[in-house]
């Protein structure tokens, strides 16, 4: 582990990245505030020079396995292919989220963004939780 300016490195086994909060590197840290999951030590899961995951497309990969394209379609409309997205379940929606899944962890789980899964919560009456740190989780 790297040392950070507290002497300690991020604590997730395998990242030798220097601490930056709560026992965390930096890219873990914002994971964790973005899903509740620091995730595994090798945070990059897409390898410089890889290419979009959509089949067809041979463009280098932007984010989140797509090329810029892909992306900023997907970011705007839930799926990189408009009209022939995968079906969202609502009721189970529902009720993960009620269990205290976040909407961003339901948007990676469904492959929605999680803008359109608070929409979709919404209109079948789900209350919506506050924005903020993800919950803690009790063993």
């Amino acid at each position: 582990m790297s040392a950070g300016t507290n002497g300690r490195g991020c604590t997730v086994e395998g990242c030798d990245r220097a601490h930056y909060g709560r026992g965390l590197c930096r890219a873990h840290h914002q994971r964790w505030r973005r899903t509740g999951d620091p995730g595994p030590a090798d945070i990059r899961t897409h390898p410089r020079g890889a290419t979009c995951t959509v089949a067809g497309c041979g463009n280098p990969h932007e984010a989140r396995g797509y090329c810029a394209t892909h992306y900023s379609r997907w970011r705007r409309t839930g799926d990189v292919h408009p009209g022939a997205g995968p079906t969202l379940d609502i009721t189970a929606c529902a009720q993960l989220y009620r269990d205290g899944a976040s909407a961003a962890g339901l948007g990676r789980l469904y492959g929605h963004t999680p803008r359109t899964i608070l929409a979709a919560l919404r209109a079948a009456g789900v209350p919506i939780r506050a924005p903020g740190p993800p919950r803690r989780r009790t063993p």
